[in-house]
This record gives C-alpha cells, structure tokens and sequence, in this order.
C-alpha cells in the first residue's frame, strides 16, 4: 500500500511480504513510478491510498514437462492420429471442442460479465487433463472455461526423445455479449 499524495508524489509505502528481499523488490519498483497527476475531491486535489497484490512466482517446468511448442511430438488429439500437421489439428480440435460445448453462464449475462478468460492445463504423460489454471474477469466466466475444458477426451500423451512426458498447454476463452 502506499499514498499518492496531493502533489502526485508516492509517498508511505507500507507491504507485507514473505519475505525482505521480495518487499525490498517491491518498494523498487512502486519508487520508479512516475510523478502522478492528483487526485481530486470537489475540484481539489487530495491524497489518494493505493493498493495493488503483487506476485512472485517461480513458473517453471520439470524436467518432465516440455511446451507443446517445443516438444518433438505434440499430444494428438482423438481424430488426429493420421493428420499431416497433427499440431494444426489438435489447435482445431480444441478450437471446436470449446464452441462445441461453450454455455455462456445465464448469471454472467444477468450481471453483463464478459471478457477474455486464460486457461491453461497440462496434457499429462498418461494422456489426461490435469492441473486446469484460469485467470479471467469473474469466476462464473472461470467455471465455464473449467467444466469445458474438463471434458476434453483422454489423449495420446506427448513424446521427447521418445520418452512421454507432460505438456503444458494454454488457451484463451473470449466471453462477450452481443
């Protein structure tokens, strides 16, 4: 949390972290910030709190796990065992899967929610979909992209240097009202 001050300064910057090293990192970055215009009340500038989460995560993959981009054989899809670009096709395969089974969620249209939610999952080394993340506007629109993406078919695992391996795999789900 810090103050943007009635000057457009940032001032009593306060956190609390994990750990003094990610805090000191923090305060770093929020002391860089520009010189801000005001925040006004009645037509007269005042001091503003501010608040914003920040994340540190260390997002890596295992020794098991290789992108779909960059594994020698990508996961296929049911229907792409015989594909000549078995890549493109499990792309398509998703792409239909997800219109295929697309509900956009009654209450989100009732509260005008839309928007663009992130997914990503991992194509197991056995062929399944484990591990489903998401990141969107609200958490009805999350919970759609989750029951989708839960019904996807078991797959044929990914291979590198013919060994199975887990692979990652993320799309976007754009959620928007007419």
């Amino acid at each position: 949390m810090f103050m943007i001050t009635s000057e457009g300064t940032i001032e009593n910057i306060k956190m609390r972290g994990p750990d003094k090293l990610l805090e000191d990192e923090v305060e770093r970055i929020i002391k860089r910030l520009p010189q801000m215009t005001p925040g006004k009340h009645l037509g007269k500038a005042v001091n503003v709190p501010f608040s914003i989460p920040v994340v540190f995560k260390l997002d890596y993959l295992s020794s098991s796990e290789f992108s779909f981009s960059e594994v020698d054989e990508a996961p296929i899809f049911p229907g792409c065992e015989d594909a000549e670009d078995k890549r493109a096709c499990f792309n398509e395969k998703i792409q239909k899967h997800i219109s295929k089974h697309f509900n956009y969620p009654k209450a989100a249209i009732d509260a005008n929610i839309e928007g663009r939610v992130s997914t990503m999952f991992t194509i197991s080394s056995i062929g399944t979909i484990e591990n489903i993340k998401m990141r969107g506007p609200d958490k009805l629109l999350e919970d759609e992209v989750e029951r989708i993406i839960k019904r996807l078919p078991q797959m044929t695992p990914g291979k590198q240097s013919g060994t199975v391996v887990n692979v990652p795999f993320s799309i976007p789900v754009q959620f928007r009202l007419q």
